[in-house]
Protein backbone atom coordinates (compact mmCIF):
# COMPACT_ATOMS: atom_id res chain seq x y z
CA UNK A 1 0.00 0.00 0.00
CA UNK A 2 1.09 3.40 -0.95
CA UNK A 3 1.99 5.84 1.56
CA UNK A 4 -0.52 8.69 0.41
CA UNK A 5 -2.78 5.79 -0.04
CA UNK A 6 -2.22 4.61 3.70
CA UNK A 7 -2.69 7.95 4.49
CA UNK A 8 -6.11 8.46 3.22
CA UNK A 9 -7.40 5.41 4.22
CA UNK A 10 -5.81 6.19 7.77
CA UNK A 11 -8.01 9.48 8.00
CA UNK A 12 -11.22 7.09 6.82
CA UNK A 13 -10.67 4.70 9.90
CA UNK A 14 -10.42 7.31 12.30
CA UNK A 15 -13.43 9.30 10.80
CA UNK A 16 -15.44 5.79 10.94
CA UNK A 17 -13.85 5.57 14.76
CA UNK A 18 -15.13 8.99 16.03
CA UNK A 19 -18.31 8.74 14.11
CA UNK A 20 -18.79 5.33 16.47
CA UNK A 21 -17.08 6.42 19.19
CA UNK A 22 -19.64 9.78 19.24
CA UNK A 23 -22.60 8.10 18.60
CA UNK A 24 -22.47 5.81 21.52
CA UNK A 25 -21.49 8.72 24.35
CA UNK A 26 -24.24 10.96 22.71
CA UNK A 27 -26.58 8.06 22.25
CA UNK A 28 -26.11 7.72 26.50
CA UNK A 29 -26.26 3.87 26.34
CA UNK A 30 -26.40 3.92 30.51
CA UNK A 31 -28.80 5.77 32.21
CA UNK A 32 -29.08 5.09 35.86
CA UNK A 33 -24.92 4.83 36.31
CA UNK A 34 -22.26 6.47 34.79
CA UNK A 35 -20.26 5.58 31.69
CA UNK A 36 -17.13 4.27 34.35
CA UNK A 37 -19.56 3.20 37.16
CA UNK A 38 -21.53 0.87 34.22
CA UNK A 39 -17.83 -0.29 32.94
CA UNK A 40 -16.23 -1.16 36.84
CA UNK A 41 -19.18 -3.18 37.18
CA UNK A 42 -18.81 -5.13 34.29
CA UNK A 43 -15.60 -5.89 35.55
CA UNK A 44 -16.55 -6.84 38.72
CA UNK A 45 -19.32 -8.59 37.18
CA UNK A 46 -16.62 -10.84 35.60
CA UNK A 47 -14.43 -11.58 38.19
CA UNK A 48 -17.42 -12.96 40.30
CA UNK A 49 -17.37 -15.78 37.93
CA UNK A 50 -13.69 -15.84 38.96
CA UNK A 51 -11.61 -16.80 42.37
CA UNK A 52 -11.10 -14.63 44.12
CA UNK A 53 -14.23 -12.79 42.97
CA UNK A 54 -12.30 -8.96 43.48
CA UNK A 55 -10.66 -6.81 42.12
CA UNK A 56 -7.72 -4.03 44.04
CA UNK A 57 -8.23 -0.39 42.56
CA UNK A 58 -5.35 -0.64 40.99
CA UNK A 59 -6.24 -3.73 39.38
CA UNK A 60 -9.48 -2.44 37.87
CA UNK A 61 -7.66 1.21 36.68
CA UNK A 62 -5.67 -1.05 34.40
CA UNK A 63 -8.01 -3.04 33.08
CA UNK A 64 -10.59 -0.29 32.50
CA UNK A 65 -7.89 2.46 31.59
CA UNK A 66 -9.31 4.64 34.37
CA UNK A 67 -6.78 6.80 36.10
CA UNK A 68 -6.38 6.11 39.40
CA UNK A 69 -8.02 9.81 41.12
CA UNK A 70 -10.79 8.94 38.66
CA UNK A 71 -11.45 5.58 39.56
CA UNK A 72 -11.16 6.29 44.00
CA UNK A 73 -14.29 8.74 43.29
CA UNK A 74 -15.84 5.81 41.06
CA UNK A 75 -15.70 3.36 43.57
CA UNK A 76 -16.85 5.66 46.41
CA UNK A 77 -19.41 6.62 44.30
CA UNK A 78 -20.58 2.70 43.83
CA UNK A 79 -20.25 2.47 47.42
CA UNK A 80 -22.43 4.71 48.57
CA UNK A 81 -24.91 3.50 46.12
CA UNK A 82 -24.38 -0.07 47.75
CA UNK A 83 -23.29 -1.16 44.24
CA UNK A 84 -20.12 -2.52 45.68
CA UNK A 85 -18.48 -3.76 48.81
CA UNK A 86 -14.77 -3.65 49.70
CA UNK A 87 -13.06 -7.03 50.91
CA UNK A 88 -11.29 -6.89 54.17
CA UNK A 89 -9.25 -9.66 55.15
CA UNK A 90 -7.08 -10.07 52.38
CA UNK A 91 -3.49 -10.22 51.65
CA UNK A 92 -2.73 -7.34 49.66
CA UNK A 93 -2.50 -4.91 52.93
CA UNK A 94 -1.94 -1.97 50.48
CA UNK A 95 -5.17 -1.34 49.13
CA UNK A 96 -8.92 -2.75 49.81
CA UNK A 97 -10.11 -4.82 46.99
CA UNK A 98 -13.65 -4.81 45.58
CA UNK A 99 -16.00 -6.65 44.47
CA UNK A 100 -20.10 -6.52 43.18
CA UNK A 101 -22.26 -6.00 46.26
CA UNK A 102 -25.72 -8.31 45.99
CA UNK A 103 -27.70 -5.53 47.78
CA UNK A 104 -28.32 -3.10 45.13
CA UNK A 105 -27.14 -5.56 41.98
CA UNK A 106 -30.58 -5.21 40.28
CA UNK A 107 -29.96 -1.37 39.70
CA UNK A 108 -26.53 -2.66 37.74
CA UNK A 109 -28.26 -6.34 35.86
CA UNK A 110 -31.39 -3.46 34.93
CA UNK A 111 -28.61 -1.22 32.86
CA UNK A 112 -26.25 -4.60 31.48
CA UNK A 113 -29.58 -6.20 30.37
CA UNK A 114 -30.67 -3.09 28.46
CA UNK A 115 -26.95 -3.16 27.14
CA UNK A 116 -27.26 -6.53 25.89
CA UNK A 117 -30.90 -6.08 24.47
CA UNK A 118 -29.10 -3.21 22.34
CA UNK A 119 -26.47 -5.40 21.13
CA UNK A 120 -28.80 -7.96 20.28
CA UNK A 121 -30.72 -5.89 18.10
CA UNK A 122 -27.44 -4.96 16.61
CA UNK A 123 -27.13 -8.65 15.55
CA UNK A 124 -30.35 -8.89 14.17
CA UNK A 125 -29.70 -6.45 12.26
CA UNK A 126 -25.91 -7.56 10.97
CA UNK A 127 -27.55 -11.53 10.46
CA UNK A 128 -25.55 -14.26 12.49
CA UNK A 129 -22.79 -14.48 9.30
CA UNK A 130 -22.11 -10.75 9.66
CA UNK A 131 -22.16 -10.29 13.46
CA UNK A 132 -19.19 -13.26 13.79
CA UNK A 133 -17.59 -10.64 10.91
CA UNK A 134 -17.72 -8.17 13.62
CA UNK A 135 -16.83 -10.19 16.75
CA UNK A 136 -13.93 -10.99 15.03
CA UNK A 137 -12.94 -7.65 14.00
CA UNK A 138 -13.63 -6.41 16.99
CA UNK A 139 -11.23 -9.18 18.74
CA UNK A 140 -8.76 -7.74 16.21
CA UNK A 141 -9.22 -3.91 17.11
CA UNK A 142 -9.19 -5.00 21.15
CA UNK A 143 -5.74 -7.26 20.79
CA UNK A 144 -4.13 -4.52 18.21
CA UNK A 145 -4.82 -1.84 20.74
CA UNK A 146 -3.48 -3.52 23.42
CA UNK A 147 -0.52 -4.59 21.64
CA UNK A 148 0.14 -1.35 19.78
CA UNK A 149 -1.03 1.13 22.89
CA UNK A 150 1.03 -0.95 25.30
CA UNK A 151 4.57 -0.49 23.66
Amino acid sequence: MESIEKDILAERILCKWLSITSSIQNERIVNDLTYNEALVCNHLMHQGELIPDYLTPSELSKRTGIQKSLMNRTLKSLNERNLIEYVEGTSDKRSTPVRLSKTNLSLFLQEHNKNIRLVEEFMDFWGPEKTMNVFNSLKDIEDAAKKVLNK
